[in-house]
Parts: structure tokens; C-alpha cells; sequence
């Protein structure tokens, strides 16, 4: 996978970082990474990879390199190239791990299975026990590292000069590592009769799923109606300027939008035909909706169970841009209560990958596998009541099931490398396991007879449903190549949803040992089966014609379909013979070792007759693990005494995560002082910091730093030295934000920042103690509605006590000339200004202040496109109505508000209201805004308009 802005394509993948690595550590805000293992890292060298992974992973990274190797030698047979360097792939060994890398700033998502960097040509993945799983994320993920050095040669030009869309890589990815598989034709056929589909033009400006599996669907019609030859051709040709324009004429001699006539023709002629032999999900069972009347939808939640009464339905949802659990009432869709709300302090989430959620046999009470900080952990809690967690926490849960007796609950667990069953005792709070091998055991269901499971056998790829009892004794029930999956037990026997005859439909597996039946004849595939065995009502996901959504049947396990239908023929993907060279014997395993290298470098260079020879430069660097990472800026503009320089690093090996830094800063300018003179000054910001931060959630950390600065003027005209201070000082801070962002701000969720800053005054250094609040709430109006508010305020004490400045849309500096102590210098604040919309940049100051804003914001503009004189394409601009308070102090007790005389009016409170735009361009975000003060009497004349570049607060 790899990372777009929508409606982007590859070059704004590469630039964005570069953004980020200078702006990542100059805010507060932000969630982190529970960093630090308890376990070291190996590496394993064969001859094309270099693969690393934790202490505790050597059969799962040791299976990585042999299914590595195999799917170089396919890819190099295919397009007759190798990699000349071996690529570093790093295994994780659990989604838990992968979600805390450190390899990208940004949080990982739960669709997120894997993903390819580019400037190290670095491949991350989690081992999830499932082989299958863990095969077709490596190989993926292999194909994109593969194809970004064999057209790119992993040159950030190559990159940025690219023009492929993000279904070519990603389309490609999916068709190397899978061929046009079964399970791949099922799900592409679900799209076309669904009209999910779109033309290759808008396909080119998706970055959402569907880029994945029309893409490889692309990639698949190319091969079978044109040829491999041409297919070739078309890859080897984006490596060209002309884009996808261009790769489609040299490849097949037609236009982008005549080859997209021809491949919708073509799915709709394969898989329109299924319509009509197969039967809908609405044929064997009745919709489940929310809402009554015309308000009425189906109820469409991810991972359903039905509770045994019938009465229920529990699961995972889109709640407020967080995935949470749910229980909803199975008769007409409505919230009963969420067991797992998502976000928070801890950022408890369940997962909507695989059922999380399973009801007591009373069908009172509910268990729930959810994320932890670090791990996974089950929550039990009655209808309505209050969750209580159990001592109960592994590397991932999936998949609980309670006994029908209760008082034990069943779950998949993975742990060392291994997803086994695992039982938990409520009354005696024991855990014991159940299953221990290498199969992975998932897809739950405890019935009358046992436990009923999926697992795979990794050396031959078949998959086994099974039967377990809580003493370890297995029932092999059925093998099968093809796909198995919601095993649930029913009074006819074992209905479980397989595609061994071609597509996926639900089979019966007969209790009195009768051949296996097939129940139904579905045109769209089935999904998340369960069972409520009190009234005997099965419940499933599926889509038709109108959408997505929950279906309950009453006789799902006694019907019988005689006709079987296959789907179209797939091919399976070659696996090549000589395997010698990536055998064990030219392997090299070793611990691993942190060497920095060049992440990336940024560098432009001009030169003008007033100021000479101007240039600036950044150059990142970590090691593979990005463990340690660093950073170093250097700017410079004429003379050499007048570079910027500052050198950056930071250990992220620990938990205590640890930064230090260096920096020397100067700016020149021409000012007028209070008598009238003219003069040329250079002001210098020398200094050091020292500092480490502490996560306890994604959500919450703290900080506590030391620093030294120097800062001082010189007059360039008269060489004097103006003014100098050196300031020692001592920062720590309190942060929590699990605020989830949109297009150009925050969304949803809290922010909230404390910090204190002391400087002791040491050795005739600067003395001052400064405090400052920030707290920020985003409230959920609608899914493109936002109420947003902000309360923020500081104090200052000590003989250079700092001062706060108010005014204007966005943080700026601004110099003064006449300097009469070290708070007229702007490089003594780390905050220099604050919001307060209305009246002009940092025009009000004081050492106390406060301000408040409450912002609407709203959607105005969904998409534009503009053809001259550039094309360029808009999306998602938003609009906001607002109002800003505001006051600066010296000494509260002379401070006044407001005033009655002459009637009501504000004082010393500045106040002001206005509405603006906001637009994401894609690499920053454009802000206007119009604002009037007014002090309730009245309103000002005239408006003061702002245009910034900045993210919304």
C-alpha cells in the first residue's frame, strides 16, 4: 500500500513528508507511538532481501524469505528484472506492533495491512497467524517495492516526474502477488453487479479501495484481450513522462477513454450474466432496517452477530469517524448501547477486519475484543451496563465465542507467532489454551458439540474446518483448497460459507455424516455468518442491487440447491522450480545493528545582486528500523557568517523517547527606532535543547526538556553590539489529542496542552516563569459538520517575565527596532502570538491573556476542476462562521471587561466575528477570512481581511 492525498497521485506521496519533517516537532499537538520492545531485532540476509524482525519471530521471518524469494524469481521472469541492492523488509509480529512503526508519523488504520516507502525502498507488514493473509500483503507489498526499482530506480525525480495514478501501482501490486484468482474474480464480479465500477479517467483520481481491485481487474483484461506482450508494454511505458495518456497509446494504440469502453463492455458482458442464474441475498432472507417508514435503511455494521433470542445484533461500526462497538435491536435497528465507544485516552477501538463481539447464552451479556494501548484485551458487560475488562491481553483477539452453558468465553489469540484457541474462565478468572500449532485456528463458533474453527495448512494452502473441545481434542470435519469461512452450528449440522464449487455460497456439512450439500445460489457473495438458536434465524452481510447491508433467514440450513454454477476459469500463479539459491544454507543471520543512511535531500540554490549567493538544504537520515532519525538544515543567504543551521535527533528505541538538538538562526533587516535613526541589525538565535517524551497512550504524553539559548542583536552599520541575553531554561509539558483530522483541520475529538516554563536566572541569565493552558473540543454536528471551540490562556512571571500577543488569523513575528531588554527580541517566545481575528498582527500584548473562539464549520465546495490556465483539480473546500474573544493584562486588578455606562459595551475584552474559506491544494491549506470587532454596542465599518496558509486550530 502505499499513502495518497485524495485526488493525488504519486508525487504527492513523495513531496508531503518533506513537509512534514520540518513541521513535525514544531507543535505540541499530536498523537505518538507506543515505541520500545522488550524483545532485539535480527536481520536475516538472503540473496535478494535483508529481513528483519523481533526476537520470538524466526519461523515467521524465516517463512518470509522463502515466500520473498519465490515472488522475486516469478516477478523477474516476468518483467526479465532484479533488483541490484537486496530490499529491507521488516516483519511485525502482530497488528499491535505494526500499528506503533515507526517508519511512517502517521497512525496506521485498521484497512491498513501493510505498506512500501520509497526512499529506502523499505517493505513494513504484521504477521496476523493467518498465512494466507500474511502471503498476499508480503507479495503485494514485494510487487510495489519491486516496481518502484525497476521503473524509478528509487530516484526522488523519477518519482516526482511520474504521473501514474494510484490504481496502476496498487492494481498491479494486487495482480503480480495474486494473478486473477478466485477470490479476486468473486470480489471484482460483486463490484460490477453492484455498478460499484467506474471509467479508467475517474478510476485515475480514486484513492480508495476500489483502486485495488478494478485496478488488478485492468491489469487482468489487458493480459487476456490484448496479451502479456502488450500488457508488458503498458508497465514499461509509465516509466515515461506522458502518464497514463501516454502509456495507454504506446501500449494499445487508443485513447484512455476508448480502452475504459472497452473494459466496462467487457466486465458487464462476463459477470452481468451471473444475475440472472444466481438468486439475491433478498430471495432467501429479509433485509434488517433502522428507522421505520420512508426514513427506513438497511442496518449495515461490520462483523455481525445475532444474539440467541434473535433480538440482537452486536458488532463494529462507523461511529463519529471511530470505529465502535454496538449492540443495535435486530427488529428495527436501533442503538441499544456501545460497549466500546473508540477514542478516549486509552484509544479503545474494535476492529471491523473480523467479528470482535459475541453474546452470552442468555443473550444478556456481551464479550468484546478490543485494542488496548499496546495489545488486545476483552471486555464483558451486561446489556446496558457497564463494561469491565478482563485480565485478559494479547498480541491481537479476534473472534470470541461463549459457551452455551456460560461461564467460559473462547477466543482466536496470537501470541509468539502463533493465532490459537484460547478459553477464559469467568467465575474462576483462569485463562487456559486450547490449541498450539502453527495452522492458526480463527472464524469461531461454539456449539451444542464444541468449538468450531477455520485453520489453514501453510504447506499445502488448504484450508480445514474443525471442532475442538476444551480438553484439546480436534475433529478434522472437511479440507478444502478453495476459501472457508462462518462455521456456525445449526439442528442440521454445520453450516459454514465455502467457494470450492466456484463461488461462494452457503454449504451444509450434514450431522449424520452425509455428503457435504449446497444450500444456496447466490449472485453476490455472503459474509459473517451466525446463528440464534432459540428461534432458529441465521444472520448474514451481503449487497444487491440496493446496497449493503444485514439479512436474517429462517431456513437457511434446510434448503437444498441440486444445479451447481462455477464462476469463470482462473488461472493460478506459476511457482518456480529452482529454489536452491534462497535455501537456508545462503542465509546470514545476525543481530541487528542501527547505521544511519539518507532517508532524503532537499536542495535549491540562486543567486540576485543584493544578497549574493542564496540557498537552503534539508537532509534526513535514520537507520532501517527509523529508531533513530535525524535531521539537518542548513540555509544561507550571501555571506557565510549568516547561515541557519540546525541539526536534529531523536531516539525512539525506548519508550522514554529521547531528542536533542542544535540550531543557530539569523535574520537581517533595516528598521527606524523611536529617535528616527535608521539602522541595519542582524538578530542571532543561538542555542541547544535536551529532552525526552513519555507516551502513555497514542493519545496522551508528556515532555520535559532543558534548553539554552543566546539571543542577540548586532548593528551591521555601526558593529555594535546591540543587545545580548542568555537564557537557561527548563520546559515541561502535558499533551493529549485523539482529535481525528479532515481536509484541512481537525474533525473530531479533544485537544488539550499544559505546559510550564521556567528559566531560574542563573549566572545572570534571563528569569522568568511562564504557564499556558490550550484546550480545544470538536464536536460531531454531521458527517461534514463541525462544532469547533477553543479556550486558551497564559501567565507570566519574574523580572523578564515574557509577554503574550494577540491579533491577526495566524502566529506571526513581528520585529521591532528599539530593543530595551530581552522581551522586544521575537526569538525569546516559543509562542509569539495568538489567534484573535479582527484587529492586526500582534497589535495587543500583555504578560496574561486569554482568548476563546467557536467556530461552524460546514462544506461548501465537493469538487472543481479547471482546465485553464492550469488543470488543477479542487476538492473538499469548506467554509466556517466564527467569533474570537480576546484580552491582554499587565495587572489584573486594573483589568475591565466590560462597561454599563452608556450603555453595555466590552472594554479590555476584544471581540469579533466574521466567516471564511478553506481550501486543501495538497500540499498546504489555503485560509481567508473576513472579520468585523465589535464591543456589542456596535460593529466596525470596515471588515480587516486575512489570507494565511495554515491548517484551521
Amino acid at each position: 500500500m502505499v499513502f495518497l492525498p485524495e485526488g493525488g497521485n504519486l508525487r504527492f506521496f513523495v513531496l508531503l513528508p518533506l513537509l512534514f519533517s520540518v513541521t513535525l516537532y514544531a507543535t505540541e499537538y499530536g498523537r505518538t507511538k507506543i515505541t520500545g520492545t522488550d524483545e532485539g531485532w535480527w536481520v536475516i540476509q538472503s540473496t535478494h532481501f535483508d529481513v528483519y524482525f523481533e526476537e520470538g519471530s524466526e519461523s515467521v521471518a524465516e517463512s518470509t524469505v522463502v515466500i520473498a524469494e519465490r515472488e522475486i524469481q516469478l516477478l523477474g521472469d516476468t518483467f526479465n528484472y532484479l533488483p541490484s541492492n537486496p530490499i529491507p523488509v521488516i516483519v511485525y509480529r502482530s497488528p499491535a506492533r505494526f500499528r506503533q512503526t515507526t517508519l511512517s508519523a502517521g497512525d496506521m488504520g485498521e484497512g491498513v495491512g501493510g505498506f512500501t516507502e520509497f526512499y529506502k525502498g523499505r517493505i513494513a507488514v504484521p504477521y496476523t497467524g493467518i498465512w494466507s493473509e500474511y502471503r498476499h500483503v508480503l507479495a503485494h507489498e514485494l510487487s510495489h517495492a519491486y516496481v518502484f526499482d525497476m521503473m524509478f530506480r528509487r530516484e526522488l525525480t523519477d518519482i516526482i516526474k511520474s504521473r501514474a495514478p494510484l490504481w496502476v501501482m496498487e492494481g498491479l501490486a494486487e495482480y503480480t502477488s495474486l494473478g486473477w484468482d478466485t477470490a479476486s474474480e468473486i470480489e471484482f464480479r460483486d463490484m460490477v453487479i453492484n455498478n460499484m465500477i467506474v471509467s479508467v479517467g475517474e478510476l485515475s483520481r480514486r484513492t480508495d479501495y476500489l483502486v485495488y481491485r478494478e485496478g488488478q481487474a485492468i491489469y487482468h483484461f489487458m493480459n487476456e484481450r490484448y496479451g502479456e506482450q502488450r500488457y508488458l508494454e503498458f508497465v514499461q511505458h509509465m516509466k515515461d513522462k506522458n502518464g497514463i495518456e501516454g502509456a495507454i497509446s504506446e501500449a494499445f494504440n487508443m485513447t484512455v477513454d476508448q480502452f475504459s469502453e472497452r473494459f466496462i463492455e467487457w466486465a458487464r458482458e462476463t459477470y452481468w450474466a451471473d444475475v440472472s442464474d444466481g438468486g439475491s441475498p433478498s430471495d432467501i432472507g429479509t433485509p434488517v432496517m433502522q428507522g421505520e417508514g420512508r426514513r427506513a435503511s438497511r442496518l449495515n455494521i461490520a462483523g455481525p452477530v445475532i444474539s440467541p433470542d434473535g433480538s440482537k445484533i452486536a458488532g463494529c461500526e462507523y461511529f463519529h469517524a471511530r470505529f465502535s462497538g454496538v449492540v443495535r435491536s435486530a427488529v428495527d435497528g436501533e442503538v441499544i448501547f456501545r460497549p466500546v465507544d473508540g477514542g478516549g485516552v486509552f484509544e479503545e477501538a474494535v476492529s471491523p477486519m473480523y467479528r470482535t463481539m459475541a453474546f452470552s447464552p442468555g443473550s444478556d451479556s456481551i464479550a468484546v475484543a478490543f485494542h488496548l494501548v499496546e495489545n488486545d484485551g476483552l471486555k464483558i458487560s451486561a446489556i446496558d451496563g457497564e463494561p469491565r475488562t478482563v485480565p485478559v491481553e494479547f498480541e491481537m483477539i479476534r473472534d470470541p465465542a461463549w459457551n452455551p452453558e456460560g461461564g467460559q468465553i473462547a477466543f482466536s489469540a496470537l501470541q509468539d507467532g502463533s493465532l490459537d484457541i484460547w478459553l477464559y474462565d469467568i467465575d474462576s478468572q483462569q485463562l487456559s489454551r486450547i490449541s498450539d500449532n502453527e495452522q492458526g485456528e480463527y472464524d469461531l463458533w461454539w456449539g451444542s458439540k464444541g468449538i468450531l474453527c477455520v485453520s489453514e495448512e501453510p504447506s499445502q494452502g488448504t484450508r480445514t474446518l474443525e471442532r475442538w473441545n476444551v480438553d484439546g481434542d480436534v475433529e478434522v470435519l472437511h479440507v478444502c483448497n478453495e476459501n472457508i469461512s462462518s462455521p456456525v452450528e445449526t439442528p442440521e449440522g454445520v453450516v459454514f460459507i465455502s467457494s470450492e464449487q466456484g463461488e461462494p455460497n452457503f454449504f451444509l456439512l450434514q450431522a449424520d455424516s452425509l455428503p457435504i450439500v449446497r444450500l444456496t445460489d447466490l449472485y453476490i457473495t455472503p459474509r459473517f455468518t451466525s446463528w440464534a438458536d432459540s428461534c432458529g434465524i441465521a444472520l448474514f452481510q451481503a449487497a444487491d442491487w440496493t446496497g449493503s447491508g444485514l439479512f436474517v433467514v429462517s431456513d437457511l440450513d434446510t434448503r437444498r440447491i441440486d444445479q451447481h454454477f462455477s464462476v469463470h476459469e482462473c488461472g493460478d500463479r506459476p511457482v518456480p522450480e529452482d529454489i536452491g539459491h534462497y535455501t537456508p544454507e545462503n542465509w546470514r543471520i545476525s543481530q541487528y545493528q542501527p547505521e544511519f543512511s539518507l532517508d532524503q535531500v532537499s536542495a535549491n540554490a540562486g543567486f540576485d545582486s543584493y544578497s549574493g549567493l542564496t540557498g537552503n538544504s534539508l537532509f534526513l537520515f535514520s537507520d532501517i528500523l527509523a529508531l533513530h532519525q535525524m535531521g539537518i538544515l542548513a540555509n544561507f543567504s550571501g555571506q557565510v557568517s549568516d547561515m541557519d543551521l540546525a541539526v536534529d535527533y531523536r531516539n525512539l528505541q525506548h519508550r522514554n523517547q529521547y531528542h536533542g538538538g542544535v540550531y543557530r538562526f539569523v535574520s537581517r533587516y533595516i528598521f527606524e527606532d523611536s529617535q528616527g535613526y535608521r539602522d541595519y541589525v542582524r538578530d542571532i538565535n543561538l542555542g541547544g535543547t535536551l529532552g525526552l517524551n513519555y507516551p502513555f497512550t497514542k493519545a496522551l504524553h508528556a515532555g520535559l526538556a532543558a534548553n539554552y539559548r543566546r539571543v542577540s542583536r548586532e548593528g551591521l552599520w555601526s558593529n555594535d553590539v546591540l543587545f545580548r541575553e542568555n537564557i537557561f531554561s527548563v520546559r515541561t509539558n502535558l499533551v493529549y489529542d485523539n482529535a481525528l483530522w479532515g481536509a484541512v483541520g481537525p474533525r473530531v475529538g479533544s485537544r488539550m496542552s499544559v505546559s510550564f516554563d521556567y528559566a531560574p536566572g542563573f549566572w545572570d541569565n534571563a528569569e522568568y516563569f511562564t504557564a499556558m493552558l490550550d484546550l480545544r473540543e470538536y464536536t460531531w454536528i454531521s458527517s461534514e459538520v463541525t462544532l469547533a471551540a477553543r479556550l486558551a490562556g497564559g501567565i507570566s512571571f519574574g523580572e523578564n517575565r515574557q509577554r503574550f500577543f494577540l491579533g491577526g488569523a495566524l502566529p506571526h513575528r513581528r520585529s521591532t527596532g528599539d530593543v530595551e531588554g530581552v522581551g522586544d527580541v521575537f526569538q525569546f517566545y516559543a509562542s509569539y502570538a495568538d489567534l484573535l481575528r479582527g484587529w492586526d498582527y500582534v497589535s495587543l500584548n500583555g504578560t496574561r491573556y486569554g482568548v476563546a473562539s467557536v467556530e461552524f464549520r460546514f462544506p461548501v465546495l465537493n469538487y472543481l476542476s479547471l482546465a485553464a490556465p492550469i488543470p488543477v483539480t479542487f476538492t473538499r473546500g469548506r467554509g466556517v462562521i466564527f467569533t474570537d474573544l480576546g484580552f491582554v493584562s499587565d495587572d489584573l486588578s486594573t483589568f475591565k471587561g466590560a462597561s454599563g455606562a452608556d450603555g453595555y459595551r466590552l472594554e479590555d475584552i476584544k471581540m469579533s466575528f466574521g466567516t471564511g474559506f478553506r481550501l486543501n491544494v495538497g500540499f498546504f491549506v489555503l485560509r481567508t477570512d473576513i472579520a468585523w470587532r465589535t464591543d456589542l454596542a456596535g460593529v466596525s465599518q470596515k471588515p480587516k481581511y486575512y489570507f494565511t496558509v495554515s491548517t484551521e486550530f
